[in-house]
C-alpha cells in the first residue's frame, strides 16, 4: 500500500495541487483510515486519525509534494533501509552538489562535495554502476576548483562559481582536512576508476600537501591522516608515511595529557563527531605498525562508545547522546574500520544501533532517513526530527550506509590483514 503511495507521488507534476494529492492518497488508503490535511508554513502535514497508523510528513512548496517521509510506520522496520541516490543526484549540477534545493540558498560547499565524492566512490565500488563515474568526476572537479595556488582550499562557492566572502572569515582547516580525506579515498579506488581521474587526483593531492604542515585543528589533522592512509594503500611515499607519523604523535601527546584511570580520551569533553580521532590513529597503525597507535586508538574508541551508546532493554530504543545526524554517520565510518581490524562483533552491533537510531529507534521514534526520497534530517532535537533538506546530512548518511553494506551485509566473514604487514 505505502509503496503504491510513494510510486504515485513520484509521478506527480510540479503544478499538482494539494487537493489532488489528498485525493490520490485517499483513493489508495483503506476507508477505515481517515485523513487530516493541514498547512504548516510551507509544509503540508498529512496524518491519520488512528494512533497505530503511519504518520506522514510531506513538504509542499508551490503546492507540490516534494517529499514523503514515513516517520512512525512499523511496516518499514527493515534492518537495512534501501540506498536511494535520487536526492543527491537532484542536487547535483554540472559544477557540483548544491547545499540546498532552494534557489535563494543555492551555493556550493567543499564539505558537501567531499562527502559526496566519498559516497559515490563507495557506491561505484559496490555496484559498478557506470553512471556513478559522471558524479565522481563532478565532485572531484569541484574539489580541484576550490584548491588555491598555495595548497589550501576555499570552502564556499556561489551559484555563479565565485568564491564568496565567507571564505575570508571562516575557519577552513576542517574543510581542508575533509577534502584531503576525499581525495585520498578516491585514489584508493585506483583499481576500478579511470586512470586519468586517478592521475589528476594524485596531482591535486600533492598540491594540497603543501599546506598541511600549517594545520593545527585536531579534527582537520585526523581527516588528513585518513586521506594519507587511503592514498598510501595505492601510492606509498616516504613523505606520506612521515606526515602520518608526525600527526599521530600529536594525537598521542593530546591523549596522554588528559588520560587517567577513568578518562580515556584526547580531550576533556566527549563528542561522537570526534570519533575520527580514534579512527585516524587506527589508520596510522595500519600504515606504520606502531603498537602505541593501535593501543590508544582502541582504548579511546571503546571508551567513547561506552559513554555515548547503549540500548534500552525495555523498548529497544537506542540511547545515543547525539543530535546532529552527521555525528552518527562519521561514527559509522569509524566502526567499519575498527571492525575490519579487530573483528569484534561489538562494532557490528554498534553499527546496527547507529542505523536504528537514524531509522527510528531514538528518543522521539522518528525516522531521520527517508528511503523513498533519499533525504536525511540534519538534527534530532528534543521535540522533532528537523527536516532540513540541505545536502550535508544526506550525503554523509549515504556514505555511512554504504559502509554498513560493505561490512555488515557483505564482508562480515572476511579475514583481514593490516596494510603494514603486506608492505614489502
Amino acid at each position: 500500500m505505502w509503496d503504491k503511495i510513494v510510486s504515485s507521488m513520484r509521478k506527480l507534476k510540479n503544478k499538482t495541487s494539494i487537493q489532488q494529492v489528498q485525493k490520490i492518497i485517499k483513493g489508495i488508503l483503506p476507508k477505515r483510515i481517515s485523513l487530516i490535511f493541514n498547512r504548516y508554513n510551507d509544509r503540508a502535514i498529512l496524518h491519520t486519525a488512528l494512533k497505530s497508523a503511519p504518520y506522514c510528513l510531506a513538504t509542499a512548496p508551490n503546492a507540490f509534494v516534494y517529499q514523503t517521509a514515513f516517520l512512525n510506520n512499523t511496516a518499514f522496520d527493515e534492518p537495512f533501509p534501501e540506498i536511494n541516490l535520487d536526492y543527491i543526484k537532484e542536487l547535483t549540477t554540472d559544477f557540483g552538489i548544491k547545499q540546498s534545493p532552494e534557489p535563494t540558498e543555492s551555493f556550493y560547499s567543499l564539505d558537501d562535495n567531499a562527502a559526496a565524492l566519498v559516497a559515490m566512490c563507495e557506491h561505484y565500488e559496490l555496484t559498478k554502476e557506470e553512471s556513478d563515474i559522471k558524479y565522481i568526476t563532478i565532485y572531484f572537479n569541484f574539489i580541484k576548483y576550490c584548491l588555491q595556488p598555495k595548497g589550501y582550499f576555499f570552502k564556499y562557492v556561489d551559484f555563479e562559481k565565485n568564491f564568496t566572502k565567507e571564505n575570508d572569515t571562516a575557519n577552513l582547516a576542517d574543510s581542508n582536512g575533509r577534502a584531503i580525506w576525499a581525495l585520498g579515498y578516491m585514489i584508493s579506488k585506483s583499481g576500478i576508476l579511470p586512470e586519468i581521474l586517478i592521475e589528476q587526483a594524485e596531482l591535486t593531492f600533492q598540491e594540497a600537501l603543501l599546506n598541511v604542515k600549517k594545520i593545527h585543528s585536531t579534527i582537520a589533522i585526523a581527516f588528513v591522516m585518513k586521506g594519507l592512509y587511503y592514498r598510501n594503500i595505492k601510492i606509498e611515499t616516504v613523505e606520506g608515511v612521515w606526515l602520518i607519523k608526525q600527526f599521530a604523535n600529536r594525537l598521542v601527546q593530546l591523549y596522554r595529557e588528559v588520560e587517567n584511570e577513568n578518562w580515556k580520551w584526547f580531550q576533556s569533553t566527549l563528542s561522537l563527531d570526534n570519533s575520527v580521532l580514534s579512527e585516524a590513529l587506527l589508520c596510522a597503525w595500519l600504515i606504520t605498525g606502531e603498537p602505541i597507535y593501535k593501543k590508544i586508538a582502541k582504548s579511546s574508541f571503546d571508551f567513547l562508545l561506552s559513554k555515548k551508546i547503549n540500548v534500552s532493554d525495555k523498548n529497544d530504543e537506542t540511547k545515543i547522546d547525539c543530535e546532529p545526524s552527521i555525528e552518527m554517520t562519521q561514527l559509522i565510518f569509524a566502526l567499519g574500520n575498527f571492525y575490519k581490524v579487530f573483528k569484534e562483533e561489538m562494532y557490528i552491533d554498534k553499527m546496527k544501533q547507529a542505523l536504528k537510531w537514524l531509522s527510528k529507534k531514538n528518543k522521539l521514534s522518528q525516522r531521520l532517513y527517508n528511503r523513498f526520497t533519499g533525504t536525511c534530517s540534519d538534527t534530532l532535537t528534543e521535540i522533532e526530527a528537523r527536516l532540513n533538506l540541505n545536502a550535508e546530512s544526506t550525503v554523509n548518511y549515504i556514505a555511512a550506509r554504504l559502509q554498513i553494506k560493505k561490512y555488515v551485509e557483505r564482508s562480515a566473514n572476511k579475514s583481514f590483514t593490516p596494510d603494514y604487514l603486506l608492505q614489502k
